[in-house]
């Protein structure tokens, strides 16, 4: 009888050991991301302490630059933005008006900034509105009270804002046709190409 010389079969089926090396594989994969995340998240932190940095100590004509740096990170650097917004920093306003539709949560922040900031910053803060898309109750009612402001670039900016965001509102055209009627003549251009936008808008006369 010939003795049997093959070798004795595995108890570790060759499919179980791939599919073992297989999920450590992908262990691995999810690893790398996770950690490739948390150095990118450390990267913005960084970036965004140095744009910070450049309106505590750079120079008035590296602002733009700033507020352009942390519109670029996104929604990362929203607290930030908030923050130096609350402290009356204009470029913030200028930040998230870059943004755009993403920070579209920053709204209520901004009413409140028209509300009560100083004129430039009520100017500032309205055309962020206008860039920034949401068309809230609370955004229009303020842009309204807003064509009567004192200084006539916050007047300017806030009709330009309505012509973004109004749809058919009664309120909005009443208060920009009277706006047309204002002693300034860019307030009134404004006006009138935001009734102009509202009216091709909404297929209006």
């Amino acid at each position: 009888m010939t003795k049997n010389t093959s070798p004795a079969p595995l108890d570790f089926p060759i499919s179980r050991f791939a599919n073992l090396r297989l999920i450590g594989l992908v262990i691995l994969v999810v690893v790398a991301l996770v950690l490739l995340l948390l150095a990118r998240g450390d990267t913005d932190a960084n970036k965004i302490i140095d744009l910070v940095s450049m309106f505590e100590n750079g120079p008035a004509r590296k602002y733009p630059q700033a507020a352009s740096g942390l519109a670029k990170i996104g929604k990362p650097a929203i607290p930030t933005i908030l923050e130096l917004l609350e402290d009356g920093n204009i470029w913030a306003a200028m930040a998230l008006q870059e943004m755009g539709s993403d920070a579209a949560d920053t709204v209520p922040a901004l009413v409140q900034a028209v509300q009560e900031g100083e004129p430039s910053m009520r100017a500032f803060a309205s055309n962020a509105l206008g860039q920034i898309g949401v068309s809230s109750d609370e955004a229009l009612t303020v842009l309204i009270q807003t064509l009567e402001d004192e200084h006539w670039n916050a007047r300017q900016l806030a009709a330009g804002a309505l012509g973004y965001l109004s749809g058919d509102d009664p309120r909005v055209k009443a208060a920009l046709t009277k706006a047309l009627q204002d002693e300034n003549e860019k307030v009134r251009w404004d006006a009138g190409r935001a009734l102009d936008q509202i009216q091709k808008k909404t297929g209006g006369v």
